[in-house]
Formats: structure tokens, C-alpha cells, sequence
């Protein structure tokens, strides 16, 4: 995902937790590995100082931790979220069509949302029951 840091667009994939970045992210925010998704998860804006610093790191810029708490590299935090939240919206939005690809490079999405059928033999189906109509009855 892109992600953008003071105009700058980098790149984050957040499926990649290698254990010396855990370790690291540890060290800096002073709480466990899971303490620190959690708050991130929660809105934390600490915990998103440590995602800045992780993708800052990731792309190359050795930045002290304590150089972002301090404010003497600051960002804006609404555009980190909205470039967050983007990719976010392009999912749901594949989502309500799962027609239209949830890649702009044009990578198929979801897929058509057309599910497969039961085979012929089944009996049962989408919105079938193997029940008879008369076991159907309603109980006081």
C-alpha cells in the first residue's frame, strides 16, 4: 500500500513482520509487539508515530524514534491516515461490485460474485431446502 509521510508516497506492506522490526518497535514504543497493533488499531497517535518511523525505516531514512516524539521531524498526520484509509475504500468499494477490479493496474478482484452452482445431483441449492413443505410449520 501507498503510503504518504510529509508529501513523500512510500510503500508499506503491513502482511511483513519481520521479527527484528518487531523487536525494534518494541524497544522504541516501551510495550509489547501486540500492545502496540492494538493501540495502533485504536487510533493511537503514538502508535502511528511508530508506524511512521517503521515505514520511514523500511524505505532507508535511519530516523530516531525520538527525533518524531519530539516534533523535530514532524508530519502531518491526517495525510498519513487519508493515504491510509484510501486503499481501504477502494476494498469496500469492490466489495458492494465485485465485478470491478480492487487493483487499478487491473489485476482481477474479488471475481464476478456470481457463486458456483450445487451440482445437479445435490437436491439442494441456493435457497432449496431438502426439507418438505410440511415439516415447514410454525410452533406456538
Amino acid at each position: 500500500m501507498k503510503v504518504i509521510i510529509n508529501g513523500m508516497v512510500y510503500e508499506y506492506d503491513g502482511t511483513k513482520a519481520p521479527m527484528s522490526e518487531a523487536l525494534a518497535i518494541e524497544d522504541v514504543y516501551k510495550r509489547r509487539y501486540a500492545e502496540w497493533q492494538s493501540d495502533l488499531a485504536a487510533g493511537s497517535a503514538k502508535a502511528m508515530c511508530v508506524l511512521a518511523w517503521i515505514i520511514l525505516r523500511r524505505d532507508g531514512t535511519d530516523l530516531p524514534f525520538d527525533d518524531i516524539i519530539s516534533g523535530k521531524f514532524d508530519f502531518d498526520l491526517a495525510e498519513m491516515l487519508t493515504s491510509l484509509a484510501e486503499p481501504a475504500e477502494a476494498e469496500k468499494a469492490a466489495e458492494a461490485d465485485p465485478t470491478v477490479p480492487s487493483d487499478p493496474a487491473g489485476t482481477p478482484g474479488t471475481g464476478t460474485g456470481t457463486p458456483e452452482s450445487s451440482p445437479s445431483g445435490s437436491g439442494s441449492g441456493r435457497g432449496k431446502s431438502t426439507r418438505s413443505s410440511a415439516s415447514r410449520t410454525s410452533r406456538p
